[in-house]
């Protein structure tokens, strides 16, 4: 904003010489003359000045616009070059995130899998233990070993499906918020 005032100047007073009264209404011009302001204000948005402006800087020196649109258009260039290399540092750092939990899931994948199988393991070798006591006449013991064999087999399942809602939940939270994330970087 360029605000410009203009103060008129000021008379001196009219004194007659051999008396040094002045006269109500030479005073009253005075006053008026003393308080009279122009302002002008002009308002530009944007970096570049307006038109008018332009040319009262061309009258300075007829270099000054010339120079001035130079320094706005290395400026803007500069805004834009930082704006894309922000730009391509959120994209490279959200494929470097996403690549990350790419390669988590899948040793989560491959962590599920070896348990799973040792797990199967574990169950058949505990059936054909009781199996074996079973038919060895050791019916009891047969039971206990097959009963917590398969209560425990049970307790895997119950807890891991418990674990897998309560996981699920927090991912599902997760999403909920990562749509911000993902508009600021394509902003």
């Amino acid at each position: 904003m360029t605000v410009q005032k203009k103060m008129s100047v000021r008379r001196p007073s009219r004194t007659v010489p051999h008396r040094g009264v002045v006269s109500v209404a030479d005073q009253r011009a005075e006053h008026d003359m003393a308080t009279k302001t122009r302002t002008i204000a002009t308002f530009s948005a944007g970096p570049i000045p307006d038109p008018r402006s332009l040319g009262l800087y061309g009258q300075i020196d007829p270099t000054f616009p010339e120079r001035i649109l130079a320094v706005m258009e290395r400026q803007a260039l500069h805004r834009q070059q930082l704006e894309r290399y922000n730009l391509e540092q959120t994209h490279s750092q959200n494929a470097q995130i996403l690549n990350l939990e790419d390669k988590k899931l899948q040793i989560d994948r491959e962590i599920l899998g070896r348990g799973q199988n040792f797990g199967l393991l574990v169950v058949l070798m505990a059936f054909c233990l009781t199996f074996v006591l079973a038919y060895g006449g050791h019916d009891w013991v047969a039971a206990v070993v097959g009963g917590s064999a398969t209560v425990s087999l049970v307790a895997v399942f119950v807890t891991g499906k418990f674990l897998e809602s309560k996981k699920s939940s927090a991912d599902n939270a997760k999403m909920v918020d990562m749509p911000h994330a993902e508009e600021s970087a394509t902003e």
